[in-house]
């Protein structure tokens, strides 16, 4: 089985995940945003335009899957591989700098994401005002199974993770539940999936 060291095994894995995406999110035809810096792994976001069924955009990295977390080592859920998106009203540029950060900040400082893991929010991101000052991350329950299920890097499972924001008070629900399963259950009743609508 070929590895991801090399230029064209790497071009191989964005197009399984071009692929992959295209078939269970939307068309793949929106500009791409890509890093200036040339940094490892080379993280994209691609957004994916609404349609009548999905009446907002999706932004989703391309790249992250690349390199692999560093695992706990009681942790067997996960190969490491992970890619991140979120739900939109309308792409603004503080939308890629969030998304890219996050995707970047687990080999940057060794810090392991997963589902239903907290990440507190740079006020220069997101301002104060908004409320939201962390994210969750969820698995992408209103997406078809098989996209969760069926993407593979390097023989290695990939697991997208949904950047959810959150609120102050959300997050105290959180630590208090020591879980996020009063918020699912919360987002569950609404039947539809929390957009950022934040204009920054």
């Amino acid at each position: 089985m070929k590895k991801l060291n090399s230029y064209e095994t790497l071009v191989d894995a964005i197009e399984i995940r071009e692929n992959h995406y295209e078939k269970y999110l939307g068309k793949l035809d929106q500009p791409i945003l890509s890093p200036a810096e040339k940094i490892y792994p080379h993280i994209d976001i691609y957004q994916i335009a609404p349609t009548p069924q999905k009446p907002y955009w999706t932004l989703i990295t391309n790249g992250m899957s690349d390199a692999k977390q560093n695992i706990p080592l009681d942790n067997k859920r996960t190969s490491g591989r992970t890619e991140l998106f979120m739900y939109v009203v309308e792409p603004q540029n503080w939308m890629f700098k969030l998304l890219g950060g996050l995707a970047l900040e687990p080999f940057a400082n060794k810090y392991f994401v997963h589902w239903e893991h907290l990440y507190c929010l740079d006020d220069n991101i997101i301002p104060k005002e908004t409320g939201i000052s962390h994210v969750l991350f969820l698995l992408p329950f209103y997406e078809d199974e098989r996209f969760c299920n069926t993407l593979y890097i390097d023989g290695e499972k990939v697991d997208p993770l949904w950047v959810f924001p959150i609120t102050g008070q959300e997050f105290e629900q959180c630590q208090q539940d020591k879980c996020a399963q009063r918020v699912v259950e919360n987002l569950m009743q609404i039947g539809h999936p929390r957009i950022f609508d934040i204009i920054s």
